[in-house]
């Protein structure tokens, strides 16, 4: 008998005849028989790695087996006389005609379907329920990983609505795969967990944490109540965020002073964090999972903070993406937020550098309250790289007056490519909804010029007699009176502040009329429609709101990023249907109010490397 290696050997030439001759040969049934016999004669010499005694065949047995060969043969050769001469000629002319660059198509098919097919046989038999049928055993497999992952979806599912429902208790995010993004990208319902995978990023202007007893915050409501206080809010802040499991966090109007205890949720639920270190209590801060990213950037710019994250695990390990938070200044001041979008991408171009990466091909996320919207510098610098002399803003009615006014004496611009408003993308033809929606009052306060209108001066002339029934001025006292009575204490607020501007002005502690309209005009420049509205609530019985004309629908919350770098996956709905019905009908309930913690909506968006 043979020996085992002389055995292998002679399996390994006929298996290679048998790739090189068979797309040629016209039989190779003969040659098919000769590979199986041989390779079933070396496994009988070893089982598991070990030779095994031969039994030397019978002369019958012997003389059988030679002559079953040869009959296979001759059986063969008949076959193959038999076959029509013109269409073996038919059958080589077509091989000859036959392009080259078809022959490589048809050669990296098949590797590509040899390749395909052994991921599938090795997928099916990790899962192999050793069935004796190879058929059946493939597919007995095929629905076991299906059934399998259908399981492990529903329990990740279930585990994420107790989490939502247990929101007392501050746990690590579990992030469920959320239903599949198409191209280019999907809407996720509002609410929902952010799917795994990638990156993902959520931007929230939570509504300055400000007191225990929500000094100023309770201006935004209708109807202050309980639902004002710190506590009641900061229970649905928590649920929403570690609902959301976003791998980074960036949160707008955060104060210092309380910080620690505010979003100590966040850190507890492994969320590390960079405040931003400005002076002054409405602060920009970025949480980011510490399991998922490390931070290897940090910087502090005016109303602007930059940090780099690093993956540290996953396919995209290794990969780094910087995330801008901004908080622009408000008001006509499209000039400032311009050098404050500028200044934050030159520095993200300069950390790049630092770390050895192009800043062309740097992953970059610029997010957060622009305070601003329509056609904005700031969303020009993004999306094209550059802003000249002539650009001018336009589109956005909050800022009356400001139309057609220069923007920058210099061109500014921008090297990290160009940048894309991811929810813009996602909605394509659909109109992108708004992210805040208040008490449609700021029409009603001012004309398009920026001046204040005929009812806005009567409701403030009705607060003014109020507050002085005596005459036509107002005594220290009843200024007093007046601040106790809208902020709740004296010592506080922009309209303390501004009676000792005018009693300065004045050389005396009182105020006429003409001073009291005067303060409430700048507070209105600020921006402070929803803090005017509430004041003349109180003071005089009745706002200029009218809540069954629905809310004012603004969009100042994005999340823009590089095309070059990131492909978006997703986009959430800021607001489900139920709650918008609660908005836009009976009760009318404009935010913030009883079920939503700020004036704001989040925005959130999933983002694959690429």
């Amino acid at each position: 008998s043979l020996p085992f290696s002389s055995c292998f050997v002679i399996g390994v030439v006929m298996f290679v005849l048998y790739r090189v001759l068979s797309p040629r040969a016209a039989n190779y049934s003969l040659l098919t028989s000769r590979l199986q016999a041989t390779l079933v004669f070396a496994e009988s010499r070893f089982v598991n790695g070990q030779p095994q005694p031969q039994q030397q065949p019978e002369p019958q047995q012997e003389a059988l087996q030679n002559k079953q060969p040869q009959q296979q043969q001759q059986q063969q050769q008949q076959q193959q006389q038999q076959q029509p001469k013109p269409q073996q000629q038919q059958q080589q002319l077509q091989q000859q005609q036959q392009d080259p660059q078809q022959k490589q198509e048809q050669r990296l098919a098949a590797k590509k379907a040899k390749q395909d097919a052994a991921a599938a046989n090795e997928n099916n038999n990790s899962n192999s329920n050793n069935n004796s049928n190879s058929n059946n055993n493939n597919n007995n497999n095929k629905n076991t990983s299906n059934s399998s992952s259908n399981n492990n979806n529903n329990n990740k599912k279930n585990s994420n609505s107790n989490n939502n429902n247990a929101a007392a208790v501050a746990v690590a995010p579990r992030r469920t795969v959320a239903p599949s993004c198409t191209e280019p990208a999907c809407v996720l319902p509002a609410g929902s967990p952010l799917p795994r995978g990638g990156f993902s990023c959520l931007s929230y202007n939570v509504l300055l944490p400000n007191s225990g007893d929500g000094w100023w915050i309770y201006k935004y409501y209708r109807d202050p109540g309980d639902e004002a206080s710190w506590p009641a809010r900061q229970a649905l802040l928590r649920a929403q965020l570690l609902g959301a499991a976003a791998d980074a966090i960036c949160l707008q109007e955060c104060s210092e002073a309380t910080f620690a205890e505010d979003f100590k949720f966040l850190t507890e639920a492994g969320y590390d964090v960079h405040l931003h270190n400005k002076t002054g209590r409405m602060r920009p801060a970025t949480f980011w999972l510490g399991e998922r990213f490390e931070c290897v950037a940090a910087q502090h710019k005016d109303r602007t903070l930059i940090t780099g994250l690093r993956a540290r695990q996953g396919p995209d390990a290794g990969s780094t993406v910087f995330v801008v938070n901004g908080h622009l200044a408000a008001g006509p001041s499209a000039d400032r937020r311009l050098r404050q979008a500028h200044e934050a991408l030159e520095t993200v171009a300069k950390e790049a550098k630092r770390l050895g990466v192009d800043a062309a091909r740097t992953p970059t996320v610029f997010c957060g309250d622009f305070n601003s919207q329509g056609r904005s510098a700031v969303r020009e610098l993004l999306a094209t790289g550059e802003v000249g002399p002539e650009f001018c803003e336009g589109g956005d009615r909050t800022e009356r007056g400001e139309g057609g006014k220069q923007v920058t004496s210099k061109v500014k611009r921008q090297t990290l490519g160009h940048f894309t408003d991811a929810a813009e993308l996602a909605y394509g033809e659909r109109p992108v909804p708004a992210t805040m929606l208040v008490a449609n009052i700021d029409s009603k306060m001012l004309k398009d010029d920026g001046t204040l209108t005929d009812g806005m001066v009567a409701a403030v002339r009705a607060a003014f007699n109020k507050c002085c029934p005596q005459g036509s001025v107002m005594s220290k006292v009843d200024v007093e009176s007046w601040l106790m009575r809208v902020n709740r204490a004296l010592g506080r607020g922009s309209e303390y502040r501004r009676a000792l501007q005018a009693f300065e002005r004045r050389g005396e502690e009182t105020l006429e009329f003409e001073d009291f309209l005067g303060i409430y005009r700048e507070e209105l420049e600020e921006g402070k429609f929803w803090g005017v509205e509430h004041d003349l609530r109180v003071l005089a019985g009745s706002g200029l709101a009218v809540p069954s004309d629905g809310p004012c629908q603004l969009r100042f919350d994005y999340i823009y990023f590089t095309t070059s770098t990131l492909q978006l996956k997703g986009v959430r709905e800021p607001l489900s249907d139920e709650h918008r019905q609660r908005v836009f009908g009976e009760p009318w309930e404009v935010l913030p109010n009883s079920w939503h913690p700020s004036d704001h909506l989040p925005v959130a968006a999933v983002f694959d490397f690429c």
